[in-house]
């Protein structure tokens, strides 16, 4: 089978709601590019280029198949069992870190404009401009519930090894049903996974 594209895991049909892009049909090559770029980033940054590269080339293959698609596991924590279902990184409800992440790259590549000295924002005045930072906020954050969310992010479980991990399902944090969380409870499955945990950011960015 041929390579996919972020593309086919997920489309324009993604920015709705709160992640809502407008003019999606005129700007279908320049949303699909920021897609393809911008997913490929962020799923670099979720499994490490190895298995990034395995599961675009075998995406109908497990285990590939049911981190695209979604599937029951079981996790452990706090030494309570549960079964949880992740989503997938492409669902009918369209929801998907994938699109979280493209939607705050989008808005800040297209919002953030280079300057002289830096960067600049447009500034609002008399209500010609809405600053789209807090709905990019919101989007980060939603994102981070889907990859995987660090409470402890600056632990020296991450610090000794630059911010990047490679998992062995021992550090879990929380019992939500986050792409982490599907992963380590499979790592079996997935022996080259390397992690680059990410933290939430606020409206202060920080």
């Amino acid at each position: 089978m041929a390579a996919i594209q972020i593309t086919d895991i997920i489309d324009t049909d993604y920015f709705v709601g709160e992640i809502l892009l407008t003019n999606k049909t005129a700007l279908l090559t320049d949303i699909n590019q920021a897609i393809n770029e911008y997913g490929e980033e962020i799923l670099i940054s979720l499994l490490g280029y190895s298995l990034y590269k395995s599961m675009i080339n075998d995406s109908t293959s497990e285990p590939y198949k049911s981190l695209i698609e979604g599937a029951e596991f079981e996790l452990t924590y706090s030494g309570i069992t549960q079964t949880l279902k992740w989503q997938g990184l492409k669902n009918s409800y369209y929801k998907s870190l994938i699109a979280y992440y493209v939607y705050y790259k989008y808005q800040e590549r297209n919002f953030i404009k280079p300057g002289a000295i830096g960067t600049n924002k447009p500034k609002a005045e008399a209500g010609d401009i809405v600053s789209p930072y807090p709905k990019m906020v919101n989007a980060w954050n939603r994102m981070i519930q889907l990859y995987g969310f660090f409470p402890h992010y600056n632990h020296y479980y991450f610090s000794s090894n630059n911010g990047i991990i490679q998992p062995d399902g021992g550090l879990i944090y929380d019992s939500l049903p986050s792409a982490y969380n599907y992963m380590c409870a499979n790592i079996d499955s997935f022996s080259d996974w390397i992690f680059t945990p990410l933290r939430t950011i606020n409206h202060f960015g920080i």
